[in-house]
């Protein structure tokens, strides 16, 4: 697709969907980052649409300082996050990197002033989501999502690791207040704050059920939607999306028998 009516455009598998400040829809697909304005119209913030390979989360090749944000790949899943003032973040599963004000991207440092890696050698095995916290500190997925990082002043700091068998922080997104939360198997944390501290546990919100949570997010009123993997931990269910308020789940779809 390129930039026009929404409807015109021939997109793969769009996923990573946020909204900006301005409240136009914000997405990732197929090594590019769209914008969809309310009007319904694509306009394309950054990568040239060709990812380095078929499979999820190959790197893309080393992207210099100053390099035009839409000639570059970006890999075949690239990540991203906006902060509040509009900062936007990406990650090519080996780069931080951020879209300047002039379609350009630079690099993220962290540790290092140097882009390349730009973050600890703990994180540069597979990133995965992003979030901004209400202050602009940056969340990373990182070590193939089994821990998350906390960028702020050009430092990485490390803030946990997935407790779960089986589990990860393959999830970040941003909450109420701008609040940081990362899911862990049935378990949502909250990273933002001085130590993570477990916000919610869909086990025990859906009484009788193990949930594998897969993807969450937060409505404007602190209600949470969570959605559930098809035979997550190894049981043969459907597919699930619950929402929970004040400890309260309910059922909103599930997948059809087959």
């Amino acid at each position: 697709g390129s930039n026009g009516p929404a409807l015109r455009a021939d997109l793969s598998a769009p996923y990573d969907l946020t909204f900006d400040g301005r409240g136009d829809l914000c997405f990732a697909d197929a090594g590019r980052i769209w914008m969809l304005s309310p009007l319904g119209r694509l306009t394309a913030l950054a990568g040239n649409g060709r990812g380095s390979g078929a499979v999820p989360g190959t790197p893309s090749a080393h992207i210099a300082n100053g390099s035009e944000a839409l000639a570059v790949s970006l890999g075949s899943q690239p990540y991203f996050a906006i902060s509040a003032e509009g900062t936007v973040a990406i990650d090519t599963s080996y780069q931080l990197l951020r879209l300047t004000s002039d379609g350009a991207l630079a690099g993220i440092p962290a540790r290092q002033r140097s882009l390349g890696p730009p973050i600890p050698s703990q994180l540069t095995g597979g990133l995965g989501p992003l979030a901004f916290d209400a202050s602009g500190d940056l969340f990373v997925s990182g070590f193939n999502g089994w821990s998350v990082w906390r960028v702020h002043d050009g430092v990485a700091t490390y803030v946990t690791y997935a407790r779960r068998s089986g589990g990860n922080y393959a999830v970040l997104r941003e909450g109420p207040g701008g609040t940081v939360y990362a899911g862990d198997e049935s378990e949502l944390l909250r990273v933002s704050g001085p130590r993570p501290v477990i916000a919610y546990d869909l086990s025990q919100v859906v009484a009788g059920e193990y949930f594998w949570l897969t993807w969450f997010a937060f409505a404007p009123d602190g209600t949470l939607y969570a959605d559930e993997i098809p035979g997550g931990g190894g049981f043969e269910r459907r597919q699930q999306l619950i929402s929970v308020q004040h400890d309260h789940a309910r059922l909103i779809w599930e997948q059809a028998p087959p």
